[in-house]
């Protein structure tokens, strides 16, 4: 099984993406920067980690061996609204 860390997995957008890949089969890790999740991904068997990633030290709090893959959304909609994201939307692939 695949496992994948998923940072901002307390927005809207990192919920439901963490849902879909563990709907898939993924083994999936919630990172957030909220004290707590409520429950909600606990009620999924989704292990939950309260994350400040402007303190380095809040990620030794973060399992660090077998991740397959490390997804990035926190943030996501301030650089959306800060138009720093227009930098890569705009980008032809």
């Amino acid at each position: 099984m695949k496992t994948i860390l998923i940072f901002g997995a307390t927005g809207t957008l990192g919920a439901y993406i963490s849902l879909h890949f563990h709907g898939l089969g993924y083994k999936v890790i919630a990172v957030g920067h909220r004290k707590s999740d409520n429950g909600f991904f606990a009620d999924y068997n989704i292990p939950y980690y309260s994350v400040n990633i402007s303190n380095s030290e809040d990620f030794k709090k973060l399992p660090s061996e077998n991740i397959d893959l490390s997804l990035i959304l926190q943030g996501l909609c301030l650089l959306l609204w800060r138009g720093i994201m227009e930098l890569y939307i705009s980008i032809p692939l």
